[in-house]
């Protein structure tokens, strides 16, 4: 009779915790058609059951336990995302900052080629000049002596034709005074045959 009365109460105490504990879900606890009814009472005749079949209890209390540890997990996904966002913003601010960055380098080195390829067309405009500066100075030069060669070899041209000049002129008259020795030698002889005949005549006399 005692054990009887244990196990009447162990079975109002399972029921009384049974009806206070939350509704399980339909998913996650069997509805409570499918229990199994509670077995008669047994009479004096028949054994008492083992201990071990009433002595576990249905799971009822771990299928309540898992909606909260559900909406745990959610709320803690929402904040892991909502940690992630915080987190990503400072990153795409900083990308951001480092294209713009990039950007003017690239900008400003554009510029430095375009300065220096200018300023090598300017090196070449100036090589250019020179070269035509000098060119012309050369033929500045070359014509310069030309003329002078020009003006030397008239100079001499007239030198020599003036000597020849004055030769031809000196050699005419060196002729004129010869021809006017013959000329003085031929009156001589014309004199020294009158002074002859007249002395053959005065002889004759």
């Amino acid at each position: 009779m005692c054990i009887q009365a244990k196990q009447t109460k162990r079975r109002q105490q399972v029921a009384a915790a049974a009806a206070t504990a939350p509704k399980p879900s339909a998913a996650a606890a069997p509805p409570a058609a499918t229990l199994p009814p509670p077995p008669p009472p047994p009479s004096a005749a028949t054994p008492p059951p083992p201990p071990s079949a009433a002595a576990t209890p249905p799971p009822q209390p771990q299928s309540a336990a898992t909606p909260p540890s559900a909406a745990a997990a959610t709320a803690a996904a929402a904040a892991a995302a909502a940690a992630a966002g915080s987190y990503l913003a400072p990153q795409q601010q900083q990308q951001q900052q480092q294209q713009q960055h990039q950007k003017q380098q690239q900008q400003k080195q554009q510029l430095q080629q375009q300065q220096h390829h200018q300023q090598q067309h300017q090196k070449q405009q100036q090589q250019e000049q020179q070269q035509q500066q000098q060119q012309q100075q050369q033929h500045d030069h070359d014509h310069q002596q030309q003329q002078q060669q020009q003006q030397q070899q008239q100079q001499q041209h007239h030198h020599h034709h003036h000597q020849q000049q004055q030769q031809q002129h000196h050699h005419h008259h060196q002729q004129q005074q010869q021809q006017q020795q013959h000329h003085h030698h031929h009156q001589q002889q014309q004199q020294q045959q009158q002074q002859q005949q007249q002395q053959q005549q005065e002889e004759r006399t």
